[in-house]
């Protein structure tokens, strides 16, 4: 334990590696605040009263879309009656849910976007099963029942014919978690900081010129690899933790979220994941996902670190998580 809390404050310790950090959190926050926006801005409070007065009434909001979509239809016919001929210019039809300067348009297209959404979902999973049942067909015509393709079809077929009658799709103002889980730059920050951090756990040593000597030493080999990269990805782990709580806060101050419990497939960029998740289960699986990939990139890097000086392993690190 000692050993330990030496490796963690010798990385304290170390102006250097401290500013490369807060250089790559600050970074962070500017990537997600530049890249995460909201693709369809609307005000909160008329997305909130529009959806619970279907919840409510769905009747008489389907009654008003259907007079909106009247209006709408023959404002086209005006609009291109004036672009041939001239005239007035016709005006949109006025809104009832949004404020002047918008248009309903946009918040009709988002609500019964969630409205349809189960019926969609099943939509593109029966097609997906279709496409699979006919190119299982077609190896079963070729008498290619033992191959790879032939297999991951019937997988196909079978996972997704389960999932088609599972999967439940709660309605709500589905939003937020989609660009979440989506978001990489935290993980690709975290595992440049990694490669930073854990090339840092063997200059002591290599200054010092005892690395050979601890190496001889009963624990000195896999012991301390061990407590290395033990320290290594407590501290890449605590970046990658407050990288991504910084992005969550962005997404929520930009977007903002829907439930944990519903579905993850109640998201269109979901819609073929395999299994039957929740957006909290998808969330911590993903997260724990990230974890491992992490800890398997501290390890390649404490490795590379042991072999070479600094600056080489951080060179070789670096390309390595960069993929250069």
């Amino acid at each position: 334990m000692k050993l330990f809390l030496y490796e963690l404050r010798k990385l304290s310790n170390s102006r250097f590696i401290m500013v490369c950090i807060a250089v790559l959190l600050i970074l962070n926050t500017v990537i997600c605040a530049y890249t995460i926006k909201n693709s369809n801005p609307l005000p909160e409070e008329v997305v909130k009263d529009i959806y619970s007065t279907y919840l409510l009434d769905a009747q008489s909001v389907d009654d008003i879309h259907t007079a909106w979509e009247t209006d709408y239809r023959e404002y086209e016919t005006r609009y291109q009656s004036y672009i041939k001929r001239g005239g007035i210019e016709p005006h949109l039809p006025d809104n009832y849910w949004l404020p002047d300067g918008m248009s309903d348009a946009k918040l009709y297209d988002k609500l019964y976007a969630d409205v349809n959404r189960p019926q969609t979902f099943r939509n593109s999973i029966a097609e997906t099963v279709k496409a699979a049942l006919a190119s299982k067909i077609s190896l079963e015509n070729s008498q290619d029942n033992a191959s790879y393709e032939y297999l991951y079809q019937e997988e196909i077929i079978a996972r997704y014919t389960a999932l088609h009658d599972q999967v439940y799709i709660g309605f709500e103002n589905t939003r937020g978690y989609d660009v979440y889980l989506k978001c990489r730059i935290p993980l690709f920050l975290s595992i440049i900081s990694g490669a930073l951090i854990a090339s840092y756990y063997y200059t002591t040593e290599r200054a010092s010129a005892s690395l050979s000597l601890i190496r001889c030493t009963k624990n000195g080999r896999f012991k301390l690899t061990g407590i290395k990269i033990a320290a290594a990805y407590i501290t890449v782990f605590t970046f990658f933790c407050v990288s991504q709580l910084i992005s969550l806060l962005i997404v929520g101050n930009r977007i903002g979220f829907s439930s944990l419990y519903n579905s993850i497939q109640a998201f269109e960029k979901f819609t073929y994941c395999p299994f039957n998740l929740t957006v909290l289960q998808c969330c911590l699986l993903d997260f724990a996902l990230k974890s491992f990939s992490l800890f398997c990139f501290v390890s390649v890097f404490i490795f590379v670190a042991s072999k070479t000086d600094y600056l080489t392993a951080c060179a070789v690190n670096i390309s390595i998580s960069t993929g250069v």
